[in-house]
């Protein structure tokens, strides 16, 4: 049975010590209010995509929240704040949706898949563990 849940707003109370990793995580709360207002001004057609949209935002937002080293963190918020518009984020947030997050339902941890190499963070609550 698949498990349900509504997916977390971006933390508003963000701080870090780089402007990039600060500017990225801006850019994708940007980008989540613009689709937060779209979501309640369109019908209900709209509202898979649109709500598809956000989760893809908000993984790559949490992911600059969680990722266990700060040159993960460096090279995510480096990618964000190179997208130029709110598609281009929500692209790269698909991306690592796809190809680099996998949750496990019977562990507590994130398995982050890369290229070559596997690192295991502690699962979110918002995940429904």
């Amino acid at each position: 049975m698949a498990t349900s849940y509504e997916p977390q707003p971006l933390p508003s109370d963000f701080v870090h010590q780089s402007p990039t990793v600060v500017g990225a995580m801006n850019k994708c709360r940007q980008a989540e209010a613009i689709i937060m207002r779209d979501l309640e001004n369109n019908t209900a057609s709209a509202d898979l995509v649109l709500q598809k949209k956000l989760v893809n935002v908000r993984v790559l937002g949490h992911l600059l929240t969680v990722v266990p080293t700060s040159a993960a963190q460096a090279y995510i918020a480096q990618l964000a704040d190179s997208c130029q518009d709110e598609q281009a984020l929500v692209e790269l947030g698909e991306f690592y949706d796809k190809y680099f997050i996998r949750v496990s339902s019977t562990s507590n941890f994130f398995l982050v898949i890369s290229i070559g190499t596997y690192m295991l963070f502690p699962k979110l609550q918002a995940c429904g563990s």
